[in-house]
Formats: structure tokens, sequence, C-alpha cells
């Protein structure tokens, strides 16, 4: 079942504050699926297929996770702590909060973005995982995890990715810009302004994406009305 969601920016900001004081909803060691000589895609798809290849969130429904959404994420990118952090997609699908929602050109198909503190390693994590959807189906179709630390201290629309190395400018490098604005909203400021300059690298970043003829963005998003589907 896809349950229908709308958002605004207010539950943006709101949402978005809220997922400062998050508790982290998972804890890695960052040596999860060690190589056993299985192929990576393998062990991943192993994983998904022993929780049934399907996750359920109270927010937005049944989501999927096959052998298109480890086939599309690994296409994006990876690394050590990224390959950890597929331990913890159940856990940010289930618990994260809605940050941003997308619409593609072709109007289609939407892509929502989640996200959720984990920690790997005793360090903490910024989590964000994409989820593709229709009317009829959704599934994971990409994720990454960005070090706080880095979110802290790096400017609006710098920080990279875990996936720099082995991925492209596309949607791995979009998430960390948007779980750095969202993880920097600040308390006690009105929704249209603060002091991160969140606003311009918001536009900057659409006018990136549709420059990409990647997609066509949808509204702004924090995540908190729904329709039951």
């Amino acid at each position: 079942m896809i349950r229908e969601v709308s958002f605004s920016e207010t539950d943006f900001r709101e949402i978005s504050i809220k997922l400062q004081h998050m508790s982290p909803v998972a804890e890695l060691t960052g040596e999860e699926f060690p190589n056993d000589g299985t192929p990576l895609n393998k062990r991943i798809l192993d994983y998904f297929n022993d929780l049934g290849n399907n996750v359920y969130s109270e927010i937005f429904g049944d989501v999927a996770l096959n052998n298109s959404s480890v086939h599309d994420d690994m296409a994006h990118g990876k690394t050590k702590y990224k390959i950890a952090s597929y331990k913890a997609v159940p856990e940010v699908i289930k618990n994260g909060v809605v940050v941003d929602s997308q619409r593609r050109g072709n109007g289609n198909y939407d892509r929502i973005v989640i996200a959720a503190p984990i920690t790997i390693s005793d360090e903490p994590y910024l989590m964000g995982g994409m989820l593709q959807r229709d009317k009829q189906t959704q599934r994971l179709y990409l994720h990454d995890v960005v070090a706080i630390s880095k979110i802290e201290t790096t400017k609006v629309g710098e920080v990279t990715p875990s996936t720099t190395e082995t991925a492209t400018l596309n949607d791995s490098l979009y998430m960390a810009s948007i779980l750095q604005r969202a993880y920097n909203v600040k308390e006690n400021t009105p929704s249209n302004e603060n002091n991160t300059g969140m606003n311009q690298s918001r536009d900057d970043d659409y006018l990136s994406a549709a420059n990409r003829g990647d997609m066509e963005i949808a509204g702004w998003v924090g995540g908190a009305s729904r329709k039951k589907g």
C-alpha cells in the first residue's frame, strides 16, 4: 500500500529541526557486509531478501527493496561506510523524516528523500534514502551517508557525499546538499529565511537539477500531512 503525502515549507522547517534532535536510529560498526567471496550486490540483495524485500513506513507505506534498488544505488558509487549503512536502511525508512520531494520532468513518478541520524564506528552520521514512487509502487532508489562533523564545518552546498571518489555529480551529491540544508535549519527563525543561506543554495540546486534534465522539483519539503492510499 502506498500512502499519498503532501508537505509545506513550514512542515520542512519543523521536521528539519526535529531531525537535529533525533537519537540515532541505528548503530553500526562500519564492518557490515564483510567480503566473504560473494559479489557485493548479492550480499546486499540477500539481506534485502531476508527482510522480505519490503519495509513498511507509517508515513508513506510499503517500500520495496529489490534488485533494481541495489543496481541503481551501486551505480551512484560505493564506499566502505555507504556499504555498511545498507544495514540501517530499514530503520531509516521506518523512523526517518521526509526532507525533500522531487517530481520527474515527465510527471510519471516522484522521488522523496528521508533522513535520520545513525552512528558508524561511534561517530555520528546523517543518512538519507531516496525513494522512487508512482501511484502503485515505490522502492529504494539510492542512499548515502554524510558525517555530521562535515555538515557542521562545511559551507552550505559544498558538503561532499561519501561516494565522491566513484560517483558522478548527480543524485548522490544532490542528496548530500539536501541533508546538509535540512540539518542546518535554525530554530526561532522565519521559515523563509535563516542564517545558513539555505534558500539560495536550494535555488541553485534546483537550477542545477533542471539543467541536467533530471527532475522538476515538486516542492521543498519536510513532511507532515498525509492521506491514506
